[in-house]
């Protein structure tokens, strides 16, 4: 029995309601009695109130040509209802966004970070070539971010200075800015014994002649893998990430972006967004760590904005839960230029 007229009047009632925020109106999907007209009708609802009204429009044939009456009309209209509210997602993202913005200014939340200082800066000297691995785990490990203990040993040494120091097993890794895949370089060994540790390090260092020799403790008890890090986006700048990690993170590709500086609120938000959401909630019983995950990602944003503009990418995979602690099994940077 819906007419034009008692359509427009509830989509005002709606609008004037304290409990509404964003009002979605699914127009002539049934009833007979409305006509072209309730286009005007809505519109002239909408005009003048600071609520956003956005409309679901599907009317068989007609469909493009009401579209376009609404957009017209001053409204937004979209013929599929996931394209509806995905608009309405957007709207309150950016609301988001807008209340972070005024607290910044407010001094209530970090503000953009300017230039690194001198003293910052200075933190981070690497070799002409840039940062291997033992660096970033180096720099991780000075600012409180789990790593495992190392031993590094110079090119072509080998075990010839003694052994690394604490029993195996052992991840033992060919050292190299330019190696950033050590799998697929096969410059990578895992599970090595106390007893083969010579021999597969004098097989690297032979394979690899003038390379360092990381040697690591493996890790064990490993209940969840994620990726984490930063990108730079060429006109927005850097951009922490986190996602499903490990050797299928290529394939999940589960990851969410925010772009620095990034509160702990919006790393909340970051891990609610992803696919594994439960399983960093204790999924039937997996050993996690939430709140020392954002810890761990809090810490890593202010190592992130201290290297600022040197910084082209970053990359924690896997960032390992294990042993009660986050630890960055694997670490890989790449500075500009």
């Amino acid at each position: 029995g819906a007419t034009n007229e008692s359509f427009a009047e509830a989509v005002r009632i709606l609008l004037a309601a304290t409990e509404v925020d964003i009002l979605v109106v699914m127009a002539f999907l049934a009833p007979a009695g409305l006509s072209g007209d309730l286009v005007g009708l809505i519109a002239d609802a909408a005009r003048g109130c600071d609520k956003t009204l956005l409309v679901f429009c599907r009317i068989g044939d007609e469909t493009d040509r009401h579209c376009r009456a609404f957009t017209s009309a001053g409204l937004a209209a979209f013929n599929s209802l996931p394209r509806t509210i995905r608009a309405a997602r957007f709207l309150v993202e950016r609301g988001r966004i807008l209340e972070a913005l005024a607290a910044g200014a407010r001094g209530d939340a970090p503000a953009r970070p300017g230039p690194a200082s001198d003293a910052a800066a200075d933190q981070f000297v690497f070799g002409p070539a840039g940062p291997t691995e033992a660096d970033v785990k180096a720099l991780f490990a000075s600012r409180g971010l789990a790593v495992p203990r190392s031993t590094l040993f110079a090119p072509d040494a080998a075990l010839a200075t003694g052994g690394p120091g604490f029993p195996g097993p052992y991840a033992v890794k060919v050292v190299s800015p330019q190696i950033l895949h050590k799998t697929e370089a096969g410059a990578l060994r895992l599970g090595v014994t106390q007893e083969s540790l010579p021999a597969v390090t004098r097989e690297l260092s032979e394979a690899f002649p003038g390379l360092g020799i990381l040697v690591e403790e493996m890790i064990g008890g490993v209940s969840v893998e994620l990726i984490a890090g930063a990108i730079r986006d060429p006109d927005l700048g850097l951009a922490l990430m986190v996602g499903a990690g490990g050797v299928l993170a290529e394939l999940y590709r589960d990851v969410a972006f925010r772009l620095l500086p990034c509160s702990r609120q919006q790393i909340e938000q970051m891990l609610d967004e992803l696919a594994i959401a439960p399983l960093l909630a204790g999924y039937r019983g997996i050993p996690t760590d939430r709140v020392g995950l954002v810890d761990w990602l809090e810490s890593l944003c202010g190592l992130i904005t201290d290297l600022d503009d040197r910084l082209a990418e970053l990359d924690v995979n896997p960032l390992a839960y294990a042993g009660g602690r986050w630890v960055a099994l694997d670490a890989k940077m790449v500075l500009r230029g």
